[in-house]
């Protein structure tokens, strides 16, 4: 048995959490301490310890990079229509 604290300093809460595969936990609420708006909903993956694995890590990063510059490439080549304006 294991106890955490996730969140910031305004109200946070979990609404639900399901136990993974994998052993670890996904817990699914809402936040006021972070997003864009009063309150946003935020998705926390753990370990079977409670902990929360560093992100990115080592073997998704260079994903995200890589489907990063296939966007940029991508997005590049597409030949603009006369009604789309470059900002």
């Amino acid at each position: 048995m294991w106890s955490q604290t996730y969140g910031g300093s305004d109200g946070d809460s979990a609404g639900a959490m399901v136990q993974t595969s994998n052993g670890g936990y996904a817990l699914a609420g809402k936040t006021m301490s972070f997003g864009a708006g009063v309150s946003d909903a935020w998705l926390i993956k753990t370990d079977e310890a409670g902990v929360i694995p560093e992100f990115p890590s080592l073997t998704i990063l260079p994903l995200l990079l890589v489907a990063t510059f296939v966007i940029i490439i991508c997005k590049k080549r597409l030949p603009k229509t006369p009604n789309q304006q470059s900002y």
